[in-house]
């Protein structure tokens, strides 16, 4: 073996073995595919926030197949998911600006958060974005279609509440919005307080008998909605 190649430095040199790996801050990556994007992000949040992929990371590959997300080459496709919507989640999960304000969030990226939270329960995550839209404001049309999208009944009761009691009649816009059936309750609501006494109208007690069904979609736990909001 000539001198030269006795020389050469090693390629990977050893690890010295008095080096240990941190217990907080030796973040492991996972790779993501949304759409024709790949994402290389620290696995931290996904494994530790998020109950459905605490579960999914845990699972056994398949016979003599990398571990999906390991690398570039075999990454963990995430199918039906919109790139933009993953982009917004993973501003708040890991955001890159210093100092970070959520004010830099629009209100539609907080919808995209609120929904992929929700879908992977993100529960922290999902608390946040419902803090933070409601701190934005919000008409009472996407209050409806939030709220029962998403299984927020406080927003839907606030929502159908303002619908009920405001001046203005639902626009057919508005009732293209929120669904067919739900507008035509809401209707039948406003309906009542016509013929009825309007300032002895109960509303509240109306949306309840009335929109039974669409609360009956609002199903998730009560850690994860926002507190009882005044309907007046």
């Amino acid at each position: 073996m000539s001198t030269s190649m006795q020389n050469a430095p090693e390629t990977h040199p050893r690890v010295d073995a008095t080096i240990s790996k941190d217990n907080m801050y030796f973040l492991e990556h996972v790779v993501f595919q949304v759409e024709n994007s790949l994402f290389k992000v620290p696995r931290h949040h996904f494994s530790e926030h998020s109950a459905v992929f605490a579960t999914t990371f845990t699972l056994p590959p398949g016979n003599d197949k990398p571990v999906e997300g390991c690398n570039e080459n075999y990454p963990f496709k995430l199918q039906g998911v919109k790139k933009a919507d993953f982009q917004a989640l993973l501003k708040v999960l890991y955001p890159l600006q210093i100092p970070f304000s959520y004010d830099s969030i629009s209100f539609d990226e907080w919808v995209s958060i609120l929904g992929l939270a929700t879908m992977w329960e993100f529960s922290v995550f999902r608390k946040l974005a419902i803090k933070e839209m409601a701190a934005k404001g919000m008409d009472p049309v996407s209050k409806v279609m939030l709220g029962q999208r998403y299984g927020i009944p406080d927003w839907f009761r606030s929502g159908c509440y303002s619908l009920v009691t405001r001046a203005v009649a639902l626009t057919v816009g508005e009732a293209e919005k929120i669904g067919l059936v739900t507008a035509i309750r809401l209707y039948q609501i406003r309906d009542g307080s016509v013929n009825g006494r309007r300032q002895l109208y109960d509303y509240a007690s109306y949306i309840e008998k009335v929109l039974k069904e669409e609360l009956k979609v609002c199903h998730l736990d009560e850690d994860a909605q926002t507190q009882p909001a005044a309907l007046l």
